[in-house]
């Protein structure tokens, strides 16, 4: 008897997933700008690489069906292109593709990559206290909260007077409750005094 059920139980969920292929097929054919979500399981899929098979759709999106799983995650400084003493803003973009380091740019902030990517591995929607070394002291520059979708809404303001020598900026990322730091590391410039390269 239990055998009996689990094939009903499969069949009715092929049959379901039929029809939602055929209503999915009928809503991207019919011309209106209303798109139903096709979930499709990937080829092949690793670190870095999601293979899927080409349809009608270029665009796709990796989603999970557990929330707040650990991201990669790049911490990227950027510049006003037209203040002089611009402080550095330091945001958590999701890691894998130029185009979320390019929406920031685009934003319409007037902001330039001015340094290069540090690597992490955040949760989404946590906050994380940013928390830099300078000048023999430690400075809490605010929270940051990841998101793998949506606008950029949390970035961290290392101001100038935070500036030192160095080229780099002295990172630490930790959660509200704990002392321990999730992440730390440095933040490379390209040059202190210049947003030229880019």
């Amino acid at each position: 008897m239990e055998v009996i059920d689990e094939k009903f139980e499969e069949n009715k969920v092929q049959n379901i997933a039929m029809a939602e292929k055929n209503l999915v097929n009928k809503n991207q054919s019919n011309g209106n700008h209303h798109h139903a979500v096709e979930f499709i399981d990937p080829v092949y899929c690793d670190d870095e690489y999601v293979i899927v098979e080409k349809n009608d759709n270029s665009w796709f999106m990796v989603v999970s069906s557990k929330p707040n799983l650990p991201i990669n995650v790049n911490l990227v400084p950027f510049k006003q292109k037209a203040a002089e003493n611009s402080p550095i803003y330091i945001y958590p973009i999701p890691r894998g593709g130029f185009h979320n380091i390019k929406r920031v740019v685009h934003s319409g902030r007037g902001l330039k990559q001015c340094g290069y990517e540090k690597p992490c591995i955040l949760r989404a929607g946590q906050a994380y206290q940013f928390w830099t070394d300078t000048q023999g002291k430690n400075f809490n520059l605010g929270n940051l909260e990841t998101e793998t979708w949506g606008p950029d809404t949390s970035w961290a303001v290392y101001k100038p007077e935070y500036f030192k020598a160095e080229d780099y900026i002295e990172a630490s990322l930790k959660l509200a409750d704990e002392n321990e730091p999730e992440f730390s590391g440095s933040i490379s410039l390209y040059d202190r005094l210049s947003v030229d390269a880019a």
